[in-house]
């Protein structure tokens, strides 16, 4: 009976760190500085504020950036956590992506890529984001780069916070 007392103990810990470290970039996070790192900067390189959601085997990320204009823009980014990438064509821009997610084996960063192809040619590389997250002392750090074709890379950096 201690064993099987044993064994059930063992694993509601293993259960428990692994919903946990899968909860640690879940929730309501809000940019709390923004550091431009090279190239052109750009007003919308980060997202203002994000909403982060692990549903099943997919990361769901919910967004609020600065549009060209000032105003919010509003977006909603479903990532597959099983190592498919998802290959999507935007309806308004003809431009086709390619994102993946990658999540280390200890759950502790995430690497998410974008390719984007220019538009109404499906062949053609016009760039690539490759965002970088990782969990430091309560806070989420991103490192995002965008790998243009035909015009300046850059790269921004952010520490956000949990509301």
């Amino acid at each position: 009976m201690k064993t099987i007392s044993v064994a059930l103990s063992f694993l509601f810990l293993t259960v428990t760190v692994n919903g946990f470290t899968q909860t640690l970039f879940t929730g309501h996070w809000k940019v709390k500085e923004k550091n431009h790192v090279g190239g052109p900067e750009y007003s919308n390189a980060l997202q203002e504020e994000m909403m982060i959601d692990i549903v099943k085997d997919s990361l769901i990320v919910s967004s609020i950036s600065t549009g060209g204009n000032g105003e919010n823009i509003r977006s909603r980014i479903s990532y597959s956590l099983n190592g498919s990438q998802s290959v999507n064509t935007s309806v308004t821009s003809k431009r086709k992506h390619v994102r993946s997610c990658l999540m280390s084996a200890d759950k502790s960063m995430i690497t998410l890529t974008t390719i984007f192809y220019m538009p109404g040619n499906e062949n053609e590389v016009d760039f690539t984001r490759v965002e970088i997250w990782k969990m430091e002392k309560g806070q989420l750090l991103i490192n995002k780069k965008s790998i243009e074709t035909n015009n300046d890379t850059w790269e921004v950096k952010g520490v956000f916070e949990r509301l």
